[in-house]
């Protein structure tokens, strides 16, 4: 298993409260990994962290090969996109708001975008069936399509690394899995590793290759889904009795009472 992303007793805190104590995790390259565990345990500082958001010693943290403090912010955007959990309706349009991808890739002091990034855009919006709403407000658009202008923008900033907050929150089954189609495609066709927190542990079950599970700000366990999703872990993550509802193709994790 190539590692893409390595971790090394990493702290990561808010002014004076401590949320991530001495976690350390290797997630691999080219699969999906979902980050799970209860509210406020460290997942979402856990991405800030990654992408330097956050103060936190960068000396633990290697990507791709190469170490996180010695990256400039242009060279670690060029590496990792991230998705965040709420898209802030900026006042710039769907497809105003997906080129800012490319920011990255732009050269330095440039101040204007290329006919080449233009037709990436739209070309990604058009896959992503983002055309119709190109040029409506990001303001006018649905929770949905917000979220999928996210993903487009962070496909449009061409990464090896795709870090997403939640992105299926609050959306309904059919953007769910329209999400998770787009991603896992990502994965196959460009050998992408996306990296998701995720709340849903069913809907983990069906798409991770590979899970982080965090517990009090730390490695609770790593591996692979096949072989941490069971009912007694998942049970001792969340401190609530899980029982496993199984068929041929799939399990569903559900409370046992």
């Amino acid at each position: 298993m190539s590692i893409c992303i390595k971790i090394d007793n990493l702290h990561a805190s808010y002014g004076a409260h401590r949320v991530l104590n001495g976690l350390s995790a290797s997630i691999p390259e080219g699969k999906l990994t979902a980050i799970l565990g209860e509210n406020g345990c460290g997942k979402s500082t856990l991405l800030k962290a990654l992408c330097r958001l956050i103060p936190s010693p960068a000396e633990v943290v290697s990507i791709c090969g190469s170490p996180l403090s010695a990256m400039s912010q242009r060279a670690l955007s060029q590496k990792i996109s991230l998705v965040s959990q709420f898209t802030e309706p900026l006042p710039l349009s769907v497809f105003e708001y997906a080129l800012l991808g490319r920011t990255p890739h732009r050269p330095l002091f440039s101040l204007s975008d290329s006919n080449e990034d233009k037709a990436l855009t739209n070309s990604i919006l058009s896959h992503l069936g983002l055309s119709h709403i190109a040029h409506k407000a990001l303001s006018d658009i649905s929770g949905g399509e917000r979220q999928l202008t996210a993903i487009a923008r962070a496909i449009i900033q061409d990464t090896p690394i795709m870090l997403l907050d939640e992105p299926t929150a609050n959306l309904d089954l059919r953007h769910q899995e329209s999400i998770m189609q787009i991603l896992k495609s990502e994965i196959s066709t460009h050998n992408r590793t996306v990296v998701m927190v995720m709340h849903d542990i069913n809907l983990a079950s069906r798409y991770a290759d590979y899970l982080l599970l965090i517990k009090d700000g730390t490695t609770f366990n790593e591996g692979p889904a096949s072989e941490l999703l069971n009912a007694d872990l998942l049970s001792q993550l969340y401190q609530l009795p899980l029982r496993t509802l199984s068929d041929d193709k799939t399990a569903l994790y559900i409370p046992n009472n």
